[in-house]
């Protein structure tokens, strides 16, 4: 599987994230939350032109919580869509068990429900901006405890570097 870690500068549009898509032949994209914003449909549409799913957040303005996380499979459907803060939730898709966090759900909540089980990956995509060096430690430690709790595989990268990746 090939994965590409995006870390975008925020834009009204997808101009970044349709690019990458162009660019690489992937799998699977991350980019982080709050990038998509209100522009779900389009990214729906990139996600089944490009056969690549997408892993984001977005945001719903007149809700609470208002950032969601979100997976588009490789045709273009919602197959995940979970609030901020609300238990764990997972999709089976290309043959792996796929999960979410949204930014400090990571270290405020952890990687917590005991009705869907363990996860193959798990996706973190936190936001454009990490505070400190010394944040980013901790937050990467308790990354690689719910990974080895889940038996993930697991990557460190620093917020504002792109990986591409196989595993």
């Amino acid at each position: 599987m090939k994965i590409v870690i995006g870390q975008p500068k925020l834009e009204d549009g997808l101009l970044q994230l349709e690019k990458e898509l162009m660019d690489n032949d992937a799998d699977i994209l991350l980019f982080p939350e709050g990038y998509l914003n209100q522009n779900v449909d389009q990214a729906r549409e990139l996600a089944a032109r490009y056969g690549t799913m997408i892993v984001s957040g977005h945001r719903r303005l007149n809700e609470r919580p208002k950032d969601r996380s979100i997976v588009i499979d490789p045709k273009g459907k919602i197959v995940l869509e979970k609030a901020k803060y609300t238990p764990a939730e997972a999709v089976e898709e290309q043959g792996w068990r796929i999960s979410t966090l949204l930014c400090d759900e990571l270290v405020l909540q952890g990687f917590e429900n005991e009705e869907i089980g363990k996860v193959d990956i798990l996706m973190h995509s936190i936001g454009v901006g990490m505070f400190s060096e010394e944040q980013y430690e901790e937050w990467l430690e308790a990354a690689r405890g719910i990974a080895v709790k889940n038996g993930c595989p697991r990557y460190g990268v620093k917020p504002w570097r792109r990986l591409l990746s196989r595993f």
